[in-house]
């Protein structure tokens, strides 16, 4: 059996949540510029009105660098391309149906394959209200929301990261502190045994 991700991805439509963050941007450049025959990708903007979301995904990841490939392709058709690839939908992971009125949710949930879910709060000390209303609270109404579907289909990705040798403080003292000279945890524990 040979899987093809290029028949995979023809005519799927997905639904992806988190779109204006890196892990995004560089999501759906990847998707539209390696499967340009996908169906269709709803992605969300959280904003104040639905005029808000279209401005900035037109105005803050449309024009990100992870789309240059894009833009190199289609050049002046790139926009004719996206408006004909991606519905941009206002929403808020945070809230139930993901902001959306219940009909506005399952017109969306009848129409997709896929939910993929980058969304997340990655700010390194958010408040503890805003860490669980978007990590805990809003990936449980994901999950509600893939519920919707009729073959719920749910990618999730976490908003762990890696900090590599990169400097950064430690608490409680702040001191300056990299990852090498981190303990060695499991080394810890194998001395001990």
């Amino acid at each position: 059996m040979t899987l093809s991700p290029t028949e995979i991805f023809n005519d799927r439509k997905m639904f992806l949540i988190g779109s204006t963050g890196f892990l995004g941007k560089v999501t759906l450049s990847m998707l539209l510029h390696n499967f340009p025959n996908i169906g269709r990708v709803y992605v969300t903007v959280r904003a104040r009105s639905q005029e808000e979301s279209e401005s900035r995904f037109w105005n803050s990841v449309i024009t990100a660098p992870p789309f240059d490939p894009l833009r190199e392709r289609y050049g002046s058709a790139l926009d004719g391309f996206i408006r004909d690839k991606v519905v941009v939908l206002g929403g808020d992971i945070g809230e139930t149906n993901l902001g959306y009125t219940e009909e506005q949710a399952q017109a969306i949930a009848d129409d997709i394959d896929v939910i993929l879910n980058s969304a997340g709060n990655v700010t390194f000390n958010p408040t503890l209200e805003s860490a669980l209303r978007t990590n805990v609270v809003g990936t449980q109404n994901v999950i509600a929301f893939a519920k919707r579907m009729k073959r719920p289909a749910l990618i999730h990705v976490s908003t762990c990261f890696v900090a590599g040798n990169r400097a950064f403080s430690s608490t409680p003292d702040r001191r300056s502190t990299t990852a090498q000279n981190l303990p060695n945890v499991s080394a810890k524990k194998r001395a001990t045994r």
